[in-house]
């Protein structure tokens, strides 16, 4: 009966690590969604629907890029790749939204934030 107890008590306490983990992610990624889209949306002077909808792609990819990489030995060779597919996936998403132009100035616009951001880390 103790076994159990203690089993029962270990399975709560990684949840509940696991719980604060994945929280910890989400409000990383909401943090850099929400500067990104604040950068994008003075940049291209965005209103506030689109950058919205902006946000939940930007939010999205970085989720999705969080939780293919984080914790995981990949080669830089497999973390380009999940780079790539996130970006493919968040340009289709864009599309419903925004022209292939404007697209273009989002993901350089992105780039311009995500290089700043590097130099100032």
């Amino acid at each position: 009966m103790r076994e159990i107890k203690k089993l029962i008590l270990l399975f709560l306490l990684l949840g509940l690590v696991t719980e604060a983990a994945s929280q910890n992610i989400e409000k990383q990624a909401n943090k850099r969604a929400k500067l990104a889209t604040a950068f994008l949306a003075s940049e291209m002077d965005l209103n506030k629907k689109e950058s919205d909808f902006l946000y939940d792609v930007l939010y999205e990819k970085i989720l999705f890029v969080k939780d293919q990489i984080t914790n995981r030995n990949l080669s830089q060779d497999d973390k380009k790749k999940v780079y790539n597919k996130s970006t493919k996936d968040a340009k289709k998403k864009l599309s419903t939204n925004f022209s292939p132009e404007q697209i273009k100035q989002i993901l350089k616009s992105l780039n311009t934030f995500n290089s700043s951001k590097k130099v100032s880390k």
